[in-house]
């Protein structure tokens, strides 16, 4: 199937399944809800596409109706609103994709009592090489630069720990290396998974990118496992790839970063029950 039919056809499917939720009998029952978190360039956008495919499941984007009076269109507005935008919905199951609230965890499941987290890591060079590859050379280098320059307000500054802005503190630089940048950010947003302990909760769950990618059905089905839901079969990730795996692995990390990420890295997968 050549892109353009591909693409056509993916919107026919997303208008049939819009008028398929429009007119579905809502269900009486707590609605799950799923909030995809994590670090940018891991894996959640292959996430979100799964599950656009499940037809009882409503899927809203980063950017959506439940980001819609941010200025950015990226942070979450008032909770109660979203709160009222996901109960009017019909479908049985809700996927959110907030990463830019990733720090606020604990909110979010307080959110509600059905609310549950899939955390989505990468290795830390694949992300490094995907996230200077989509936003440019020196983008690494600007998302520290919101932590070392203290930026309150800020999605970037928020809720980190005194440790992690130290970590921070001691390797930026305006000059350091693109990669390096890259990677601190990875270890930033992924150190607050357990800077929440979520790995002490049993309503968030950790998914690898590499996992999904080599194993999509059997990484799908644990996920419909842990959300209590029936899982709709291997249809959802018939076009799932391991084409994007270790495409940073060339890429050159100083010492020090290399040495913390690979740390951080291997603390994921330990409480990475996945496989």
């Amino acid at each position: 199937m050549n892109s353009k039919v591909k693409k056509v056809t993916s919107k026919l499917s997303r208008s049939v399944k819009f008028i398929y939720l429009f007119l579905k009998k809502r269900t009486r029952a707590e609605k799950k809800i799923l909030f995809i978190l994590g670090c940018q360039r891991s894996g959640t956008s292959l996430l979100e596409r799964i599950f656009i495919k499940d037809w009882n499941t409503r899927v809203y984007k980063e950017s959506s109706i439940l980001s819609s009076k941010d200025k950015h269109k990226l942070r979450l507005n008032d909770l109660n609103d979203v709160r009222n935008i996901i109960n009017n919905s019909n479908a049985d199951m809700t996927a959110a994709k907030p990463l830019v609230e990733s720090q606020n965890a604990i909110k979010l499941l307080d959110f509600s009592p059905a609310a549950k987290i899939l955390w989505v890591y990468r290795h830390y060079k694949d992300v490094a090489s995907s996230n200077l590859k989509a936003f440019g050379l020196h983008n690494g280098i600007k998302d520290l630069r919101f932590i070392a320059e203290k930026k309150n307000g800020d999605w970037r500054f928020e809720n980190i720990s005194a440790d992690t802005r130290e970590i921070v503190g001691k390797y930026f630089n305006l000059n350091m290396n693109p990669y390096d940048a890259a990677a601190l950010f990875w270890l930033v947003r992924n150190r607050l998974f357990f800077e929440q302990q979520l790995h002490l909760n049993n309503r968030a769950k950790l998914i690898n990118y590499d996992d999904l990618c080599n194993f999509p059905g059997k990484v799908l089905e644990s996920v419909y496992e842990f959300m209590e839901k029936p899982f709709p079969g291997t249809k959802l990730v018939r076009e799932v790839t391991a084409k994007s795996v270790a495409k940073g692995a060339h890429i050159n990390l100083s010492g020090e970063v290399e040495r913390l990420c690979r740390s951080l890295f291997n603390r994921l997968k330990k409480y990475d029950d996945q496989l």
